[in-house]
């Protein structure tokens, strides 16, 4: 018969475990500990069951809860337009990751941020395009300018001036991340911005590429 502390959470040691955990030759580790601390202060295997959740399709972990509210929250008081724009941006940024494999939350907000200061000056009529010292992300900024530039097959009605608040939008949204990341709520936010966006706008799941994106929505799982 097994010991009582043997049945009991490896992690916090104070409730009962009732799962499996791989991070420990699988010692028991009670839900809220594996919730909470996974990937933060546990060091999971990828082939864990519960890291993504696959145990239970709706599951969701405190942490990931955080950061969708704190995604979300982008979203708050937009008209449906002024939202799709921003959704499909997050979409274009998104391929650009995927396709240059790989961009850091901080390389993202870079790129975001070039690309605002060209916007800002189109919507004042001038014609000038602010570049990064990036070579690679000086690339992607290329790309996504000349994308929002011939923007008419998938944002139809968007103005520069709409472009230039979508793009401070997002940035916004990413320094908020960056910002929540080393300070007190940081252990929360360890998946990243671009990582949420993917999960929630379901980034990936059989849409073509732009400029004949989809309609796209803000989907945040309960």
């Amino acid at each position: 018969m097994p010991r009582g502390d043997a049945v009991r959470c490896w992690f916090c040691q104070n409730v009962k475990g009732k799962r499996t955990c791989p991070a420990r030759a699988g010692e028991l580790i009670c839900a809220r500990c594996c919730g909470t601390n996974r990937r933060v202060e546990i060091h999971c295997p990828e082939d864990c069951p519960y890291l993504h959740g696959e145990h239970d399709p709706r599951w969701e972990s405190e942490a990931s809860s955080v950061l969708s509210s704190l995604f979300a929250a982008q979203f708050v008081r937009l008209t449906e337009r002024e939202a799709d724009l921003l959704a499909r941006l997050h979409i274009a940024v998104l391929k650009e990751r995927a396709a240059s494999g790989g961009l850091t939350d901080r390389e993202a907000l870079e790129v975001i941020s070039t690309l605002a200061k060209t916007f800002e000056t189109l919507s004042k009529g001038i014609v000038y395009e602010h570049a990064s010292e990036n070579p690679r992300l000086q690339a992607i900024v290329t790309r996504l300018g000349q994308a929002l530039q011939d923007r008419k097959s998938w944002l139809p009605e968007a103005s520069d001036r709409d472009v230039l608040e979508a793009l401070e939008r997002l940035s916004g949204g990413i320094k908020q991340f960056l910002d929540a990341g080393s300070g007190g709520s940081g252990r929360f936010v360890h998946k990243g911005y671009l990582d949420t966006a993917a999960r929630l706008l379901r980034f990936g799941e059989a849409e073509p590429p732009l400029p004949t994106a989809p309609e796209t929505r803000l989907i945040v799982e309960p």
